[in-house]
């Protein structure tokens, strides 16, 4: 690129902390924006050093070995060094990224139904492109990816949406997408949550974490409802609790996960209250779709959409959105 100069020579990083958008409530009237649709995945970074491939999460977790079939879709790149950011997702039969089917995919070891949609690059052949605009980087990625066929590939360039963006995102939530990204186009990529990158959501949802668990009731087996919570000034606030969005399988699955962080005590600065509870350390991140807040903080018709083994639960807040 022409834009490239000595000054983004730099020695290949072994972590880049992805940037992150913020929750908007409307589609940004003003600005130089480029949008994609919002996927319901996984963000994955792609470290490709010498040909070798390291996939991590947002967390700086290696999870190089959970994905076998994507590590050979990427090595058919032919990339000696470079930096990619993205997000794993599996398509339900409508096209349509859903996270329930993403974490049955990796449940069940089937990582090539994995789709991986790129959209940034930053680093590539010796130079740090963080520092120049966003869509230089895009073109550049997209180049990179035409070289190689990748429409044929497990490997996907998150493409730019074109045409009234209230139209299409409005065609996007009547076909149960999440939503859509809004990035400044001319925007250098920061390590953090910014205002350069926004999220527009279609339905509410958001990470909780777990603090408790209810017994089973009638013919529920193992739990009955998750005891959800966020943090706030460094304690955990109770919030709500969920019971529906599971199946035989997610029961089984929480249920051992929460089995490993069992304790006697509430960790909630306010406890629940309420018989047959049992309290678990605040570890466990779950991800839950919900109708809207009730004016006691309360969240009004929670649904369990999976655990998030990404997500670092003494980070989790309350999303409230900006403007």
């Amino acid at each position: 690129m022409q834009d490239i100069t000595q000054k983004h020579k730099m020695v290949m990083p072994e972590f880049i902390q992805p940037e992150l958008a913020t929750l908007v409530t409307s589609i940004p009237a003003k600005g130089n924006y480029l949008f994609e649709i919002k996927y319901d995945g996984y963000r994955l970074l792609t470290i490709i050093k010498n040909h070798e491939i390291i996939l991590k999460t947002r967390n700086n977790h290696d999870w190089s070995k959970k994905f076998p079939q994507l590590i050979q879709a990427l090595k058919k790149l032919s990339l000696k060094n470079a930096i990619l950011d993205g997000e794993i997702v599996v398509l339900d039969k409508n096209g349509v990224s859903k996270f329930e089917l993403l974490q049955n995919a990796i449940e069940a070891k089937n990582s090539s139904i994995i789709n991986y949609y790129v959209f940034d690059l930053l680093y590539y052949d010796g130079y740090y492109l963080g520092d120049l605009p966003l869509s230089k980087r895009r073109q550049t990625l997209k180049k990179l990816l035409q070289k190689s066929h990748y429409r044929k590939s497990l490997v996907q360039f998150s493409d730019n949406l074109t045409g009234n963006i209230a139209q299409i995102f409005k065609r996007l939530c009547k076909k149960k997408y999440e939503g859509i990204i809004a990035k400044n186009q001319d925007s250098i990529y920061q390590s953090r949550r910014t205002k350069d990158w926004l999220k527009i959501k279609c339905t509410k949802k958001q990470e909780f974490i777990i603090g408790g668990y209810t017994d089973p009731r009638g013919s529920r087996d193992l739990f009955g409802a998750l005891l959800l919570g966020f943090i706030k000034n460094k304690k955990l606030v109770y919030c709500g609790k969920v019971g529906t969005g599971f199946n035989s399988l997610t029961l089984r699955k929480v249920f051992s996960c929460l089995q490993n962080y069992d304790q006697a005590k509430s960790s909630f600065a306010k406890a629940p209250a309420g018989k047959n509870i049992h309290w678990v350390k605040p570890k466990l991140v779950a991800e839950i779709a919900f109708e809207d807040w009730t004016s006691d903080g309360y969240l009004r018709q929670p649904v369990f959409q999976g655990l998030r083994l990404d997500k670092d639960a003494s980070k989790i807040i309350k999303e409230t959105p900006h403007g």
